[in-house]
């Protein structure tokens, strides 16, 4: 579904500078997002979150399932 928040369980945070964090999340299902378009809102561990950008492996493609990425979400977690 289009409007679907995409939802994500976090194996681990990684604290970024002093106002960023990276969750670290495997993906249960293919995603048709690529990390510029995953961007927003996302929800982690069951908490609504801001996504600022993605860090994973293969830039411009869809995210697939068991891929591992990094969600940065910026501010207080």
């Amino acid at each position: 579904m289009a409007d679907e928040i995409p939802t994500f369980t976090c194996n681990h945070w990684d604290r970024v500078y002093s106002i960023a964090w990276i969750a670290y999340v495997d993906c249960d299902k293919d995603l048709p997002h690529d990390g510029e378009s995953l961007k927003g809102t996302v929800i982690i561990n069951g908490k609504r979150y801001t996504c600022t950008g993605v860090e994973r492996n293969q830039i411009g493609t869809p995210i697939s399932k068991g891929e591992t990425i990094g969600v940065l979400i910026e501010g207080q977690i």
